[in-house]
């Protein structure tokens, strides 16, 4: 199919600025505000605390990704998509304390997306249709994958052709749409609105006021804190203010950025596998109409990568074995992290047989990285998991964080996320015996009071 200015792309992680835009409109509205609390918005749907209290959980911090929420994805069939309310209970984790740490995660979006039912009465599609993309004016752009003319065939990056899928949870990554409709919203988001294309009442979807939080308020007090209301934000070399909403899924990428101090923007979408292709011609374009961008957005990101990312080495912190339990779909699972060893940290799944966790590396605070599963897990019914991804937060006597269960399908992966505590013995003096440092029972977000 040839690409035309109507052709209709997967948007990734793009999808994130447009929910929190959706949730802006009912801030706008009146029928929330962002430091109210979470849980009393989102009954009878719970969040399992495994870390910090409810009442710390906002709307802010859902939309920041300072809520403490883990990451994870899932790619079902065209149609096969588990009801939102089955996805939910599954991924809905806060497993480091609200405001905390900063920490991209799809799953935040889950609680955006219901956030938005819970709050507007309509489903979380039928809301971006009718309160965003109509007043926009943008007509091509929907929730999940359709079959539709138009719409972009997806590619793996050597150019076989992939079989299309829905994205969970839809509000973080699963929204298509075309170049013209994104340039409707990138002028919303520049502080222009086409002719006849505002609500009903005439006015914006919100007030100048709203959009400069959610594209310039970061936390101040969270370490690597990148994330305004949705919008990646920062202040480049000169003053230079930019924005970013882009995404990377199978078979899609896409990058808009805007300097809306100039009241510049850059769309690129590509129906592939590409990761960091569209974010560097969008750089490039961006250079061409704004010199000197690229080179300051380039020493911007070398700073803060120094600053907060590094390589795992040997390391105080951690050194030594650390055992706990992965509360996971099928019950509690013993695991075992052994960083005791000069070379290689081992993890052991039930006691099983050691596998080296890999790309091991500080992240802002939190050592990440991956292992092969060389143990069964039980309660996935999307298949077999081979993979465990593990990002955690060391202290003192215990680390804790979440490992993702990955799993390899035909239409794409599943990442579930599980909460993990691991406790050190030799570093447990006085440690606290109905803990055992191992695991936290949850705090369930329904028996909570607020």
């Amino acid at each position: 199919m040839k690409a035309t200015p109507q052709t209709v792309y997967a948007l990734g992680s793009l999808s994130k600025s447009i929910t929190a835009t959706g949730v802006l409109r009912l801030v706008q509205e009146g029928r929330l505000t962002l430091d109210q609390p979470v849980i009393p918005l989102i009954a009878p749907r719970r969040v399992r605390f495994f870390r910090g209290q409810p009442e710390d959980l906002t709307v802010r911090r859902v939309l920041n990704m300072t809520g403490g929420i883990p990451h994870g994805w899932a790619c079902y069939p065209p149609g096969r998509i588990p009801a939102f309310a089955a996805f939910f209970d599954r991924t809905a984790l806060v497993v480091f304390p609200p405001g905390g740490t900063s920490h991209y995660a799809n799953n935040s979006y889950a609680i955006a997306a219901q956030i938005v039912e819970s709050c507007s009465g309509s489903s979380f599609s039928e809301f971006m249709e009718s309160r965003v993309f109509r007043p926009l004016g943008m007509t091509r752009t929907w929730v999940g994958w359709r079959k539709a003319p138009g719409v972009a065939g997806m590619y793996d990056a050597s150019g076989n052709r992939l079989k299309p899928y829905d994205f969970s949870p839809p509000a973080a990554a699963g929204m298509w749409s075309s170049g013209p409709d994104l340039i409707r919203y990138a002028m919303f988001h520049l502080g222009q609105v086409a002719s006849g294309e505002k609500v009903e009442s005439g006015d914006p979807l919100f007030s100048r006021s709203l959009l400069n939080q959610m594209h310039f308020e970061r936390p101040r007090d969270v370490r690597a804190a990148v994330m305004a209301l949705g919008w990646g934000s920062a202040e480049l070399e000169g003053g230079l203010r930019w924005l970013v909403s882009n995404g990377s899924v199978h078979g899609g990428t896409s990058a808009l950025f805007l300097l809306p101090d100039h009241r510049l923007a850059v769309i690129c979408l590509i129906n592939s596998t590409s990761n960091g292709a569209a974010d560097e011609f969008a750089s490039e374009a961006l250079d061409a109409w704004h010199p000197g961008f690229k080179a300051k957005l380039e020493k911007g990101i070398k700073a803060f990568q120094g600053q907060h990312h590094s390589r795992w080495k040997r390391d105080e912190r951690v050194n030594g074995q650390w055992t706990g339990h992965i509360d996971g779909n099928g019950g509690s699972v013993p695991i075992t992290l052994d960083f005791s060893a000069d070379d290689n940290v081992l993890a052991r799944v039930r006691g099983g047989k050691g596998s080296v966790v890999e790309g091991l590396r500080w992240e802002a605070g939190l050592l990440t990285g991956s292992f092969k599963l060389m143990a069964s897990m039980d309660g996935y019914s999307e298949g077999v998991p081979d993979k465990v991804e593990l990002c955690l937060l060391p202290e003192k006597e215990e680390m804790h964080g979440y490992a993702s269960f990955v799993i390899p399908g035909e239409h794409g992966s599943f990442s579930f996320p599980a909460y993990i505590g691991c406790g050190d013995p030799a570093r447990q003096t006085g440690v606290r015996s109905d803990l055992n440092r191992t695991g936290r029972t949850p705090i369930s977000s329904r028996s909570a009071r607020m």
